[in-house]
C-alpha cells in the first residue's frame, strides 16, 4: 500500500509532440526547378496536427528563389486576381469567398493544367478539405504571367497551315 502513494513521474509534453519536415523535388522547366517544403506538426494534446506545403521555384542560373512578383507582368496583379477568381468561381462561391476576399499568394507552382496557387489550411476552406489549390489555366495566364515563365506550346494548327502554304 505504501508504494502506491509514490509520486507519478512527470511527462515532458514535448516528448508527446511530433514534428516532421521534408524537401522534395517536383519538376524542372529549363533553368527553373520546383521544390516543395513539407512540414507537419502534431502538438501534444491537440485535436489534430497541422501541415503546410510551401512550393519554391529556383532559378538555377542566378541561384535565387523566383517570387510571384518576379513572374507577374508589371501592374497586372488586379487582372491576375480577377482571372484567378473567374477560373475558380464555382468553388470559391461554394465556399462563400467573394472576389474582394481573395488575395494572391506567393505559394505557387506550375502544373500541366496551369499556374497553381496554394493557400494554407483554414485560409479558404476547412481543415478537413486540406490546403486549397486554385488553378489559373495557361491560356488565361498569358499576358499576366511573363512569357519566359510560361511553358511554350506549339500551335499545331498554325504549323500545319504554314507548312501547307509552303508546299508547291
Amino acid at each position: 500500500f505504501e508504494s502506491s502513494k509514490q509520486a507519478k513521474p512527470q511527462i515532458d509534453e514535448n516528448m508527446l509532440s511530433e514534428t516532421l519536415s521534408d524537401v522534395r523535388y517536383v519538376a524542372q522547366r529549363g533553368k527553373y526547378a520546383d521544390f516543395v517544403l513539407m512540414y507537419y506538426h502534431y502538438p501534444a494534446r491537440a485535436a489534430h496536427g497541422m501541415y503546410h506545403n510551401e512550393y519554391i521555384t529556383l532559378d538555377l542560373a542566378t541561384k535565387k528563389r523566383v517570387a510571384l512578383s518576379d513572374i507577374v507582368v508589371d501592374k497586372t496583379e488586379s487582372q491576375l486576381l480577377d482571372a484567378l477568381y473567374g477560373a475558380n468561381s464555382m468553388w470559391l462561391s461554394d465556399h462563400n469567398i467573394s472576389r474582394e476576399q481573395l488575395k494572391l499568394t506567393d505559394n505557387y507552382y506550375m502544373s500541366a493544367k496551369g499556374v497553381v496557387f496554394v493557400y494554407p489550411l483554414y485560409e479558404l476552406a476547412s481543415y478537413a478539405e486540406g490546403m486549397s489549390e486554385l488553378v489559373l489555366p495557361y491560356q488565361q495566364a498569358s499576358g499576366l504571367i511573363k512569357a519566359e515563365y510560361l511553358p511554350s506550346f506549339v500551335d499545331y494548327a498554325a504549323e500545319r497551315e504554314k507548312s501547307s502554304k509552303e508546299k508547291p
